[in-house]
C-alpha cells in the first residue's frame, strides 16, 4: 500500500510538474506577448504625435498661405483699380484727340470754304471789273 502511495504520489508529482512547466511556458509566451503589445503601443503613440506635429505643421503652412492669398486678392483689387483708371485716362485722352480732329476738320473745311468764298468773290470782282 505504500508503495502505491509513493507511485500515486509520484505521478500526481510528475503530472504537477508537467502542468507548472506548461504554466511557465504559457507565462512565457504571454511575457513576449505583452512586450510585443508594449513595443506596438509604442510606436503606435509615436507616429500619433509625428501626425499631431504634421498636422500642426500643415495648419500653420495653410494658415500662412491663406495669409497670402489675402494678401494678393489685395494686390489684384489694387491693379485692377488702376487699369480702371488707366482706361478711364486712355478714354479721355482718345476723346481730346478726337474733339481735336473734328477741329482741325472742321477747321480746313471752313478754311477751304473761306478760300473758295474768297477766290470766286475775287473772280467776281475780277470779271466785273475787267468788263
Amino acid at each position: 500500500m505504500r508503495l502505491a502511495l509513493i507511485q500515486s504520489l509520484e505521478s500526481e508529482l510528475s503530472t504537477l510538474r508537467q502542468d507548472l512547466s506548461e504554466q511557465y511556458k504559457l507565462q512565457s509566451h504571454n511575457a513576449q506577448r505583452l512586450l510585443s503589445l508594449t513595443d506596438q503601443l509604442r510606436d503606435a503613440e509615436e507616429r500619433g504625435r509625428e501626425e499631431r506635429e504634421e498636422l500642426r505643421s500643415l495648419r500653420h503652412e495653410v494658415e500662412g498661405l491663406r495669409e497670402k492669398q489675402r494678401g494678393f486678392r489685395d494686390i489684384v483689387a489694387d491693379k485692377e483699380k488702376q487699369l480702371l483708371v488707366s482706361e478711364a485716362r486712355v478714354l479721355r485722352e482718345r476723346a481730346e484727340r478726337a474733339k481735336v480732329e473734328i477741329f482741325r476738320y472742321s477747321r480746313a473745311k471752313t478754311v477751304n470754304f473761306v478760300q473758295r468764298s474768297l477766290t470766286r468773290s475775287c473772280q467776281f470782282v475780277i470779271t466785273d471789273t475787267t468788263r
